[in-house]
This record gives structure tokens, C-alpha cells and sequence, in this order.
């Protein structure tokens, strides 16, 4: 808590955007992600599987992974990926 007050003290507001961080940059866009989430979450009932040629009753992470490649969503999304 003390950094974020610091930041604060230093830059007023602008001093608490998120700042460029270390690592390994994203693989997927925000739209990808939410596009990959979304066949699970569609209203009415969410969707089912069996309306998109899939025979379960449930999303699975590896089924929505697939669907993703199917759609061209992404060339490939792992089943851990979709998870997290």
C-alpha cells in the first residue's frame, strides 16, 4: 500500500496507471479471450455444445479450446490457456 501511496504523492492520479511490467507479453487479445469465452457464457440457457456440432452437455476447457481453432479465433489455444 505504501508504493501506490508514493506513486500517488509523486504524480497525483496519472502516477497510479499501470506502468510497462516485465515478462513474456500476451499471446491473446482481450477480443480473443472474450470470444473464446463467450460461446459458454451465451444467453439464452448458454449455450450448448450440441448447437455447435459438439456432443456434450457441458463446455469442457478443451472443447472451448477446439471451438476456438474451429472459429479461427486463434491458430491454436491450449486447454491449460482457456482454464486460466
Amino acid at each position: 500500500m505504501r508504493h501506490w501511496r508514493g506513486r500517488f504523492a509523486q504524480a497525483s492520479p496519472p502516477g497510479l496507471k499501470d506502468r510497462q511490467r516485465c515478462g513474456r507479453p500476451a499471446s491473446f487479445t482481450p477480443l480473443q479471450v472474450a470470444e473464446v469465452k463467450a460461446p459458454a457464457c451465451r444467453l439464452p440457457a448458454c449455450r450448448l455444445p450440441a448447437e455447435s456440432e459438439v456432443p456434450l452437455s457441458r463446455w469442457s476447457c478443451p472443447e472451448l479450446a477446439r471451438e476456438a481453432a474451429r472459429r479461427g479465433i486463434a491458430p491454436f489455444m491450449s486447454a491449460s490457456t482457456v482454464r486460466r
